[in-house]
């Protein structure tokens, strides 16, 4: 499937969304995946937005994050 990635902070805005985008990637990754690469700041919220090209589309997929400490990740 063919996905795109967003990344806010500190929070995103639904009726304005491109207010507080920091990054925005469709294809980086190959075969249609985006990727995403930003250094994070501590006690920083951060939003990722994961979505697909045609909204009838819908599956699995895997989100790596990786550096030099660990991160705490939460599913809204």
């Amino acid at each position: 499937m063919d996905t795109y990635g967003y990344l806010y902070s500190p929070d995103f805005n639904e009726t304005f969304p491109s207010s507080y985008l920091i990054d925005e990637d469709d294809d980086s990754a190959g075969s249609l995946q985006f990727r995403i690469t930003y250094t994070l700041e501590a006690n920083r919220n951060y939003h990722l937005i994961a979505t697909t090209y045609d909204p009838f589309v819908i599956g699995e997929y895997q989100l790596i994050v990786s550096g030099p400490t660990s991160v705490n990740l939460s599913y809204l």
